[in-house]
């Protein structure tokens, strides 16, 4: 068995305390280091799974900022194991939940949902309806780009009714957006429109720019659709 070196750890640790992991934020030469010789290491065994799990979620975040999502499966199965030793069940629903994306990413709906039901089961075990509302959303999501439709909007309902009971909003006005796509998907504009209407609602009383210029392009792509070309450029415009 190999073991990492001190200077392995200290690396480590100086990467798991740098709160900036934006680009900008990063260190080459650590960040070379750590694909060149502590990345392997931590996918065998070694004697600290704590380190291996804070590890992964560094690398997820730094995987994710540069979309390789491709080269994050094998950590992020590092990671489930991880917290399956560990026992931490949060944990374990964290890493499923970072491989649904990852899959997701991927195009590979079937793994991408499969990782989503199992974030599902552990959130509803842990009793964690936050991350269930999350994962209820994704695999909503999931089953829309395969054209299961009845799949999809009841998890959608599950969802926004645990966000709305948690008066999560931010996650709200999101799966607001997405459903309303949906929407789209079977030709139904009108259920749509109203989506998107409530969606921009919300993001312009949370003051969430990103939310409101999706909200607002939505549904100029609506009114455009529906041959209403006035509303269609002023919506644009506003986006």
């Amino acid at each position: 068995m190999k073991n990492l070196l001190p200077s392995d750890l200290r690396l480590i640790q100086i990467l798991l305390t740098d709160t900036d992991l934006s680009p900008k934020g990063w260190v080459p030469e650590n960040w070379d280091m750590m694909q060149q010789r502590v990345w392997p290491l931590l996918i065998e065994e070694t004697n600290d799974e704590q380190i291996v799990l804070d590890c992964v979620r560094v690398v997820a975040r730094m995987m994710e900022l540069q979309g390789l999502w491709s080269a994050f499966i094998v950590w992020g199965e590092r990671g489930i194991r991880a917290a399956q030793r560990l026992k931490d069940k949060a944990a374990e629903m964290q890493m499923c939940l970072f491989l649904g994306v990852a899959y997701h990413r991927l195009r590979d709906s079937q793994q991408s949902i499969a990782y989503y039901k199992k974030a599902l089961m552990l959130a509803r075990e842990i009793g964690d309806q936050h991350a269930e509302g999350k994962s209820l959303g994704n695999l909503a999501l999931a089953y829309t780009d395969i054209q299961q439709m009845e799949q999809a909007f009841d998890l959608y309902q599950q969802a926004l009714a645990i966000v709305q009971k948690q008066e999560d909003r931010e996650h709200e006005s999101t799966l607001l957006g997405n459903l309303g796509s949906a929407y789209v998907t079977i030709g139904k504009l009108d259920q749509a429109r109203k989506l998107y209407e409530r969606q921009l609602a919300l993001a312009r009383d949370l003051a969430d720019k990103h939310q409101e210029v999706r909200a607002l392009s939505n549904l100029a792509l609506i009114f455009q659709e529906k041959g209403e070309t006035p509303q269609s450029i002023d919506l644009y415009t506003q986006s």
